[in-house]
């Protein structure tokens, strides 16, 4: 918890806005059915992969002794709109 409270809130802001551009384009996909169900869960997966990596590298967790495990659908590449991760 205190390494989140050393990121600038400008931080969480573009990580928010990152991920609801993703999400946008993934409802425009579907809406639209320019992309497959199974192609919108893995660009969708893929979106959510990059950014908790990059949430979790910036605040120094690729430097400590821990791991990020995922299971379910987003282990299965198949987060769908509604998934909670």
């Amino acid at each position: 918890l205190q390494l989140l409270e050393k990121k600038p809130s400008d931080d969480l802001s573009r990580w928010r806005q990152v991920r609801h551009q993703a999400w946008c384009e993934a409802v425009l996909a579907t809406i639209y059915q320019t992309a497959s169900c199974s192609d919108v869960c893995r660009s969708w997966t893929a979106h959510s992969e990059a950014l908790l990596k990059e949430i979790w590298n910036s605040c120094g967790l690729d430097q400590e002794n821990c791991i990020l495990v995922a299971m379910g659908k987003f282990g299965a590449q198949e987060l769908n709109l509604s998934s909670d991760i």
